[in-house]
């Protein structure tokens, strides 16, 4: 089970490496030989994470976030939805459970 994060600064390097991975993708694919339509498809879905990513970085980083809510980040659907989609879903699993739980400021 991967960790998560317990204080701000943690939570913050989480969200960039998720940010980083969904970012690799394409780069990873060329790499492979993959052709650009297998990948066509999950561009969207992709930057939709993005954004959410980016949204919460911000949030978090300026204190504007609120943990503990009881209920799931807002693309964990999306997420769960398409997880075999997404080689690194656990990294928004933990992001998840930080977010469900009380974090150090």
């Amino acid at each position: 089970m991967m960790y998560a994060p317990t204080s701000v600064d943690e939570c913050l390097d989480l969200i960039d490496q998720a940010i980083f991975e969904i970012d690799d993708v394409p780069m990873c694919a060329a790499d492979e030989g993959d052709e650009d339509w297998e990948f066509s498809d999950l561009l969207p879905l992709y930057q939709q994470l993005v954004g959410e990513l980016e949204r919460l970085h911000e949030a978090v980083r300026s204190g504007q976030h609120a943990y503990a809510t009881g209920a799931d980040l807002p693309f964990m659907a999306v997420v769960r939805r398409h997880r075999e989609r997404i080689p690194f879903s656990n990294l928004f699993e933990a992001l998840n459970r930080t977010h469900l739980s009380r974090i150090r400021e």
